[in-house]
């Protein structure tokens, strides 16, 4: 600067940084050239405001004697940034002071050295915010997955070297699609925000918190400080995050929490994350709201179901998918009536897995669509063959929540049975209760639809979920199927005996059918006749078939007009 401006010495004043942005214009000097080292010493603490910023840094720079009988000449430029001064620079000269006086350029020159210095600042600024960004969760500020790494890796080399495990505790939200999708996701923002500060001013300023994407977090624990063990952490965090929140636009909102914890002294971060992470997918399954500590075992069940999926995701290219039928029965007359086609996947090594192994993995991946699609296609092409050869079977299809959530629904129906030349009366769409009341607004409307087709629409496992009358009667649905859980203790145990007789009478004053499924025992089929229920299946009917199978099986039935039971 001085062989630029042509000074003796020169002073730069930058925005306190202590006052919050600077309200009262108080400036502090950061660096200078030309000054004695200990007047400089002593003067650069003190904060200036805006207008001793020309002259009185300077008397203060120099000698009071010399500055006094001199006439010094000073000169300063203001830094700007976005319209605001943080800065100034401030110029002056102890020998011939009119030089100042007599450079026409000098003033040119000023300004030109203070606006690249608004430029440099502004650029120091950006490099800044752009390293902060790069490790930092734009919406909470809180650390990312790369930083979080990156401070997993640290604590746990020093959890290496004193032999005291680091704990790694991840956080999911529960239930929080449905905020974005009955709210919007503003309010969903907002909570997560919510849930950022709120575990910010939970843990201490020793552990690590970050977000790791969605509605996830992470809390690093580490042991050298560890006032409690993690589970205790995680019991404080759950009990934190049940008070209710209060967002601008929803009322006072609560949620609850899954938490998983891994701790020890792993080999690296995305093991010990890895873990955390398995342990939280265990208490989503317990039931949520609950925290679970991880054991070697569930990395084993873990890497199974990876494989599954990976498997899963070419079965239905590679035609591995087939169906089988499960026949239902007036109860009245013992005809069979209609068939329930259930999913099987033969696998080319484990051979048939079981749909509970598999089916869930297909909904968690969204598989389930076009697996569903599929399912549709091929029940309604065998109810066509089925028809055409005599037998006028109800066929019903099982539909998962995922399957419900667009209007893809029913253009797959409307496409199978236009295909298939399947008569839509014939045709039965089960929907599971929960599934029905996750998000009514929607589902009616859906459901209407597809009764414009010209298909029913059945309840399955009626009677397990926490659908009320009032929605019950908003539904357009036509038949109420009890769940085998009722039926299994209906013999044994009076209330449940009672509750059956509920929902069929229940199902009698809606206009609606009521059908019994995994009717096992002649006296329960006795029982449900009594209760005056319309249509059952179970194996005391038949086991399900396979459609080779089913025609033989009708022949059978049609042989004879008293009822048969299966083996």
């Amino acid at each position: 600067m001085p062989d630029v401006i042509d000074c003796d010495r020169v002073a730069l004043l930058l925005d306190d940084g202590s006052r919050g942005g600077n309200p009262d214009g108080m400036y502090r000097i950061v660096a200078s050239h030309g000054y004695p080292d200990d007047l400089l010493a002593a003067l650069s603490p003190r904060i200036f405001r805006a207008d001793e910023v020309g002259t009185a840094v300077e008397y203060g720079l120099v000698e009071r004697a010399h500055t006094a009988n001199s006439g010094l000449a000073v000169v300063s430029a203001p830094i700007s940034l976005a319209g605001d001064t943080i800065g100034f620079i401030v110029a002056s000269v102890t020998r011939d002071p009119d030089r100042l006086a007599i450079t026409p350029r000098l003033a040119d020159r000023l300004k030109g050295l203070a606006a690249q210095a608004s430029i440099a600042i502004r650029n120091a600024q950006l490099v800044d915010e752009i390293l902060f960004q790069a490790v930092h969760d734009t919406l909470t500020g809180l650390p990312n997955r790369a930083l979080i790494l990156d401070r997993t890796e640290q604590m746990l080399a020093r959890a290496r070297r004193t032999y005291v495990p680091v704990a790694a505790l991840f956080i999911d939200l529960d239930g929080f699609k449905d905020v974005n999708d009955s709210l919007g996701h503003s309010v969903g923002d907002q909570l997560l925000q919510a849930v950022a500060a709120r575990l910010s001013a939970t843990m201490r300023e020793s552990d690590s918190i970050g977000r790791l994407g969605g509605d996830e977090f992470v809390v690093l624990v580490d042991g050298t400080t560890m006032d409690a063990g993690p589970e205790l952490v995680a019991e404080r965090i759950l009990e934190v995050l049940h008070a209710p929140f209060e967002l601008s636009g929803a009322g006072p909102l609560r949620l609850s929490a899954s938490i998983g914890i891994a701790a020890g002294t792993r080999p690296s971060a995305t093991e010990l994350l890895r873990d955390a992470d398995i342990a939280l997918y265990q208490a989503k399954a317990a039931g949520k709201d609950c925290f679970v500590v991880f054991r070697p075992e569930m990395h084993t069940a873990v890497q199974d179901r990876h494989l599954l999926e990976m498997d899963l995701r070419v079965a239905l290219s590679c035609h591995q998918y087939f169906l089988n039928y499960q026949p239902i029965f007036d109860l009245r007359s013992g005809a069979a009536i209609g068939v329930e086609a259930l999913l099987r996947w033969r696998h080319p090594e484990r051979g048939v897995v079981q749909p509970d192994a598999f089916i869930p993995i297909l909904e968690d991946s969204g598989m389930i669509t076009d697996v569903g699609r599929w399912v549709l296609e091929e029940a309604c092409r065998q109810g066509a063959r089925w028809n055409a050869l005599g037998y006028q079977l109800d066929v019903s299809v099982n539909v998962s929540a995922r399957q419900l959530e667009t209007d893809q629904l029913i253009e797959d129906i409307r496409c199978a049975l236009d295909h298939s030349g399947f008569d839509a009366r014939f045709l039965i769409i089960e929907i599971t209760e929960t599934a029905i009341m996750k998000n009514v607004s929607e589902v009616v409307p859906r459901l209407s639809a597809l009764k414009a087709i010209g298909v029913r629409i059945a309840i399955d496992d009626f009677g397990t979920g926490y659908s009320s009358l009032a929605y019950l009667q908003q539904f357009p649905v036509d038949t109420l199927k009890i769940d085998r859980s009722f039926i299994a203790t209906m013999s044994d145990s009076p209330e449940s005996g009672a509750l059956v007789r509920t929902l069929v009478q229940l199902g009698k004053s809606l206009g609606l059918e009521t059908l019994a499924e995994g009717i096992e025992e002649s006296e329960q089929r006795s029982q449900l006749e009594r209760e005056q229920c319309d249509s059952g299946q179970g194996y005391i009917f038949a086991r399900p078939l396979e459609a080779a199978d089913v025609e033989p099986f009708l022949a059978g039935r049609r042989a004879t007009s008293a009822p048969v039971l299966a083996d």
